[in-house]
This record gives C-alpha cells, sequence and structure tokens, in this order.
C-alpha cells in the first residue's frame, strides 16, 4: 500500500512540474517574437505629444520726443481807416407808422364777444329743470331772441323754436327774465343794442 502512494505522488510531481516547464517555455517564444514585431495601430497604445512654444514678448518700442518750434507770430500793422467822403448821401430815417384807431374794427369784436360772455354766464345760471318735468324724464331745448339795450335793460323776448313740453319753454322765459338786467354796455362797444339769439337745453343727467 506505502508503494502504491510513492507512485501516486511521484507521477503528480512530474506532471505538474512538466506543465510549467511548458507553460515557461510558451512565455518566453511570445516574449521574443513580440519584440521583433512593429507596433500596430490595434495594439492600443497611445504617445501624447506635449510641444512647448516658447512665446517672446515685444520689444518696447524706443519712444520719439519730436521737438515742435513755435512758429514766429506776426502782428499784423493797422491799417489807419480811410475817410468816409462826406459827399455820399445818406438815408432818411424811416419815421414809424401811428396806430389805427383801437376802437373800431377788431377792438370793437372783442368787446363785443367779451360782454356776450357774461350774458351767457348769467343766464346759465339762472336757468332752473321744472320739477314735474324732470320727475316724468322729459328733456328738450327751447330757442329764445331777445334784445339788450345799452343799459342793459331787454326787451321782446319771443320763443322762436320751443319744445313739445309747454312747461319747459315757459321755464326758458322765465330763466331770461330772472338774469334781467345785464351789465351796462362797456365805454368802448359803440351799438346800441344788441340782438340775441340763444338756446336753452333740458337734459337730465
Amino acid at each position: 500500500m506505502k508503494s502504491k502512494k510513492n507512485n501516486l505522488y511521484t507521477n503528480f510531481f512530474l506532471i505538474t512540474s512538466i506543465h510549467l516547464l511548458l507553460y515557461v517555455i510558451l512565455n518566453l517564444t511570445n516574449n521574443m517574437s513580440s519584440k521583433n514585431q512593429p507596433f500596430s495601430k490595434d495594439q492600443g497604445i497611445r504617445i501624447n505629444l506635449v510641444k512647448t512654444i516658447k512665446i517672446n514678448k515685444p520689444l518696447k518700442k524706443p519712444k520719439i520726443t519730436k521737438k515742435i518750434k513755435k512758429a514766429a507770430i506776426f502782428k499784423k500793422k493797422s491799417l489807419p481807416d480811410k475817410p468816409v467822403e462826406d459827399n455820399i448821401k445818406k438815408e432818411p430815417e424811416s419815421v414809424p407808422l401811428k396806430p389805427a384807431d383801437e376802437s373800431t374794427g377788431i377792438n370793437q369784436k372783442n368787446l363785443q364777444s367779451l360782454y356776450l360772455e357774461k350774458v351767457y354766464k348769467k343766464i346759465e345760471s339762472n336757468k332752473s329743470y321744472p320739477l314735474i318735468e324732470k320727475k316724468r324724464n322729459h328733456e328738450g331745448s327751447v330757442k329764445i331772441g331777445f334784445i339788450i339795450l345799452r343799459d342793459g335793460s331787454v326787451k321782446n323776448i319771443n320763443i322762436l323754436k320751443g319744445c313739445k313740453y309747454e312747461k319747459l319753454n315757459q321755464a326758458a322765459v322765465k330763466t331770461i327774465n330772472k338774469a334781467v338786467p345785464f351789465l351796462a354796455f362797456p365805454v368802448g362797444l359803440k351799438q346800441k343794442q344788441i340782438v340775441i339769439n340763444i338756446e336753452i337745453v333740458y337734459e337730465i343727467e
């Protein structure tokens, strides 16, 4: 029994030693072949080349200082004024025109328009809306004509065009009677009387 075990150990040792020798021989042959063959692209070896570039600093330009000579300043000699001939005829001076009479034309229209503004304001301040007509939502406009005399009094109050509501027509006449008398005509206004046609409007706001 002991002899059989010894034989088995010796055989196992021989087989493993043979395998190791074969493995070493194969590695040596592969290394020799790889040294003789050139490198290929498929071997996965990359070589990065790093270039060092030196940049020379620019040389400073020498400063050039220019000397500027001051130009000589020549003073012009003042020439004597030429004598003015006495024989030259002088043009006559323009005489300013006298202003036109301010009491005529445009000034009359301005005075009249200013006076009429005061008349219309006084009529507007005295206008009243009848309560019954306001509750009934009655609206309308009434045209009235009258004449203003120089002292501010009024004559010939007439309804030129009335509305369909009689109480509104009567209210418009009462408005003129309440506003009378108006101011007297200004001194510059030469008219003896002014004819007025006015429209009094009644609207519910």
